[in-house]
């Protein structure tokens, strides 16, 4: 007797249904898989753009801070000017003479001006080597620098270049007319090391004390928080301390 085998034409019902749900898992694993791999890659992409603004701010306020000028101490000019001379004359030296515009180093937590004198950049035009120099504009390489942040626009830095101008102790930095340099910046703080421990408030020069210029500090403590690049995240806080080797208020070591 012989046995002939039955076959099936078709997989049932219940295989096509369990070969389409092992399917479904296999693509939501790879997917999954992909969606994770693009967030980290998207993570960090922003952290090295971040980063990279981060050390293009720090680098241009360290910048400003690597030319600001020493203050200006009335009484050595008063002393050199008036050697050779009679008392009344230096007395009326003293009373007459008037300090300059530059205050050296100001600034509290969330604001710092400097009085700095870098190459003007008005001079260095992209057609600077032309051999025709007398269209060049006539600028002054002294400047009255500003760092500080407003909400909702980000870091900002005013430059006042008419520092000779009379009305100077009178001036404040204005929004307006300021240039935006940052806008992921959400905040920035700055501390002053005065050589013993830290201060949120410093001013190198005040005009209406006796007491000689403090000068600048030995160091700034510059502190970044850049706006969260994705919601219900924090941002980042970025610190960076800018060494015065200027600065008067060093410990001297004994001999």
């Amino acid at each position: 007797m012989t046995h002939r085998s039955r076959r099936r034409a078709a997989y049932t019902l219940l295989e096509l249904i369990l070969a389409m749900l092992i399917g479904m898992l296999l693509m939501l694993a790879l997917y999954v898989m992909l969606s994770a791999q693009l967030t980290n890659a998207q993570k960090g992409r922003d952290s090295i753009r971040e980063a990279t603004v981060v050390r293009a701010i720090l680098a241009t306020i360290a910048d400003d801070i690597a030319v600001s000028l020493g203050t200006y101490d009335p009484q050595k000019s008063v002393a050199s000017s008036s050697s050779g001379t009679n008392s009344a004359m230096a007395s009326q030296a003293t009373a007459s003479t008037t300090p300059p515009f530059n205050y050296g180093i100001e600034g509290d937590d969330s604001t710092l001006t400097l009085n700095i004198s870098p190459v003007p950049r008005e001079q260095l035009a992209p057609d600077k080597l032309r051999l025709d120099t007398t269209t060049l504009p006539t600028v002054s390489g002294l400047r009255r620098t500003t760092y500080w942040v407003v909400e909702g626009l980000g870091l900002l830095k005013y430059e006042r270049t008419d520092v000779t101008n009379s009305d100077l102790d009178n001036w404040f930095p204005d929004q307006d007319q300021a240039k935006r340099i940052a806008p992921e910046v959400k905040s920035i703080s700055f501390q002053y090391w005065d050589g013993t421990q830290w201060t949120q408030n410093w001013t190198s020069y005040d005009p209406t004390s006796d007491s000689p210029p403090l000068g600048p500090p030995a160091g700034i403590e510059i502190t970044i928080t850049m706006n969260p690049t994705q919601e219900g995240q924090e941002g980042r806080s970025y610190r960076h301390v800018v060494s015065i080797p200027t600065g008067n208020n060093y410990s001297v070591q004994s001999q």
